[in-house]
């Protein structure tokens, strides 16, 4: 999901390398989690400890959102 999502750095990369070398049979679900990372509201570079007091479900459908709404 990382991946999909715009993370890339070299632990991340092994991992995927690695994990679809070795486990070849997980191949469809790391490709979906590639794809639920595109569709997502890229989260990678967000302080997590300031919301740790938000309301999970508000957090959940927030990051679910590719775009923001905008209501007129």
């Amino acid at each position: 999901m990382l991946l999909g999502n715009g993370k890339l750095n070299a632990h991340l990369l092994a991992a995927v390398v690695l994990g679809s070398i070795i486990l070849p049979e997980y191949y469809k679900m790391y490709r979906n989690a590639y794809q639920k990372g595109k569709n997502m509201r890229t989260f990678h570079h967000i302080d997590f400890e300031s919301l740790l007091w938000q309301n999970f479900e508000n957090i959940q459908n927030f990051f679910r959102q590719k775009e923001t709404p905008v209501y007129y």
